[in-house]
């Protein structure tokens, strides 16, 4: 069956548009295709094996509880390329210990980072605490490490 809508590239259901929809991998790491643009909400839902995932450059969003769920994910580092980052996105990341958030990155949205129990640090460009603290919020300020 063809769609004119959405398109399989091995693991990976993708709208015509390069977003990441669905994802139905066992596999501990994931290389998403350097045509990839956005990371669709719930993409990544309940992904458990997901322990490391690369994202190209190509990617400008990260939609809402992407990668919820996803308990074995242990780190992320985020492209220059993406700006936001949806509500939930990385809610209940139980492993998820660090995370690398750039400069791009103008919109973090509500619980983004809620419930990642692990998280250590938050790597973040020098100069951009406050305007991370008034995104993320009070409670990570003992975590935010500027590279």
């Amino acid at each position: 069956i063809k769609s004119s809508k959405y398109y399989i590239q091995g693991k990976l259901l993708l709208t015509r548009e390069q977003e990441v929809v669905s994802c139905w991998s066992n596999d501990s790491q994931i290389n998403l295709p350097q045509e990839v643009a956005r990371i669709g909400a719930g993409a990544f839902y309940g992904c458990e094996s997901l322990s490391s995932i690369v994202i190209p450059n190509s990617v400008t969003s990260i939609g809402d509880r992407a990668f919820f769920g996803c308990k074995t994910l242990t780190s992320i580092t985020i492209p220059d390329s993406v700006t936001s980052i949806g509500d939930y996105a990385f809610l209940y990341c139980y492993s998820l210990a660090s995370i690398t958030i750039p400069d791009s990155v103008t919109s973090i949205g509500n619980c983004a980072l809620s419930g990642c129990n692990s998280l250590q640090e938050i790597k973040i460009s020098k100069g951009t605490r406050e305007r991370m603290l008034n995104m993320l919020g009070a409670w990570c300020d003992d975590i935010l490490v500027e590279i």
